[in-house]
């Protein structure tokens, strides 16, 4: 049926980008590290803590995971119901895209 196929496709599709942006954050944060690290030996020689440091290059890749999750469940929640309907229409059984949605949620926060 075109709407197993059509899963499959998002399936595919969110795997590959998922791998693409695994990849490109461990090589800009590896890269990150490597161009500060004498700035990182400076400010500890200075007497700055090591979580101290630690939190100062932590919190810009945090702020950036928690709008992205934001905007990601935003935007899903305002097109989520529509696909629903699709498949609904093609599968002939309901998806229920709030209790998704919620468990989705959940585990980003985890």
């Amino acid at each position: 049926m075109i709407s197993n196929l059509l899963i499959a496709i998002f399936i595919a599709i969110a795997s590959i980008i998922f791998l693409i942006s695994l990849f490109l954050s461990s090589f800009r944060i590896r890269n990150h590290i490597e161009n500060e690290l004498i700035n990182m030996g400076v400010l500890k020689a200075t007497g700055y803590t090591s979580s101290n440091i630690i939190m100062s290059e932590i919190i810009p890749y945090i702020l950036t995971a928690a709008f992205a999750s934001i905007a990601g469940t935003l935007i899903s929640y305002t097109v989520l119901p529509s696909i629903a309907d699709f498949l609904a229409t093609q599968s002939g059984f309901p998806l229920r895209p709030f209790l998704i949605g919620l468990l989705f949620y959940s585990a980003q926060v985890l």
